[in-house]
């Protein structure tokens, strides 16, 4: 999937995130995420919420990162992206461990995920922050 396939043709793409592979690599998970999270049971909804709201940051955190004006501001939120991706992929692997997804769907999620992070690792360096 292409992060643009999800998002609607109306919207600009002349934002400073558009131009970033990460926030592609980012809204292709958070979409399968999303996606993946109606299928928790009801009675874990509240880790569905939590699943959803990591994978949103990680997107959300990216298009902030990309459009901040200093280096020093890009990284902390690149940082902020990486840190949220891990998350969201350790509820990934919670969710299989405790039986609420299957792992044939998950790990694709994971993998995507983990190329986030790496991505994310890279521009943060590029930024001038710890890596």
């Amino acid at each position: 999937m292409d992060h643009y396939t999800a998002l609607d043709p109306r919207f600009p793409r002349s934002f400073a995130h558009h131009g970033l592979k990460v926030y592609g690599v980012a809204f292709e998970a958070m979409v399968r995420t999303v996606e993946l999270s109606k299928k928790i049971p009801r009675g874990y909804r509240a880790m569905a919420d939590q699943f959803k709201r990591a994978a949103t940051a990680v997107v959300a955190a990216i298009a902030e990162g990309a459009n901040r004006r200093t280096n020093a501001e890009k990284a902390d939120k690149f940082a902020q992206a990486r840190t949220e991706g891990g998350e969201a992929a350790a509820w990934c692997e919670m969710l299989a461990g405790l039986g609420l997804l299957d792992p044939d769907d998950l790990v694709p999620v994971v993998l995507l995920y983990e190329r986030a992070v790496k991505m994310l690792s890279g521009l943060i360096k590029t930024h001038g922050g710890a890596p």
